[in-house]
């Protein structure tokens, strides 16, 4: 009775475990996606790149991670992430390459590594918001297949799976124990339709009796 408890419990931990992962899997991709203003955990964080500005270095539709850090510690020829004052995306994040640094790190001229000129408006200190480190490829496979249709039906399915796999004995033993009720009923039912034949073959071997 307790080991039958315990994996009960073990696979409800399992399931709400799962659930929440993907979730917040989902969840996170849909706001970097949506604002493209994630938060930081630990000075880290994942950014998604929607252009091909930076290819080949950081292709389309990639996540990539981004360390939080100040316009001080920026350098020429390193790829940047800042809050644009273009007014086509102001307010939003732009993360392009560094190539000329104005004053004492004051204004930051970036360039997109696919793009043949460098960018209109310069990236002022203030805007700094991180540096990249590196691309994310498992991360970006499964950002763009979660976004898509296919995705998003794959992922309902699995969590529908996981519901049965996990329950599916649960569901059958409430099953069996259904017809076992309704054949018990069943039989009562049937035991008393017999005992009530019964009492009127007698009351009529009775009534015979007395006639005689």
């Amino acid at each position: 009775m307790v080991k039958c408890k315990l994996l009960k419990t073990l696979k409800n931990a399992v399931f709400y475990i799962v659930i929440i992962l993907l979730a917040a899997l989902c969840l996170f991709i849909i706001i970097s996606k949506k604002n493209g203003n994630p938060p930081f955990f630990f000075g880290y964080t994942v950014m998604w790149v929607k252009t091909e500005s930076m290819e080949p270095e950081i292709p389309r539709q990639s996540y990539i991670l981004i360390k939080r850090a100040k316009a001080q510690e920026i350098r020429k020829n390193d790829i940047i992430t800042f809050i644009s004052d273009d007014p086509l995306i102001k307010g939003y994040y732009n993360t392009h390459r560094v190539i000329e640094i104005k004053g004492n790190n004051e204004e930051f001229v970036t360039k997109g590594d696919n793009n043949f000129g460098e960018d209109k408006y310069t990236a002022k200190a203030d805007n700094i918001v991180a540096r990249y480190i590196r691309v994310l490829p498992f991360l970006s496979g499964a950002g763009k297949f979660l976004s898509s249709e296919i995705g998003i039906m794959s992922v309902t399915m699995l969590m529908l799976g996981l519901m049965v796999l996990l329950y599916l004995p649960d569901m059958y033993k409430g099953l069996r124990l259904k017809q076992t009720i309704q054949e018990e009923e069943r039989k009562k039912e049937l035991d008393r339709i017999f005992k009530e034949e019964i009492e009127k073959l007698k009351a009529e071997n009775a009534e015979k009796d007395d006639r005689v």
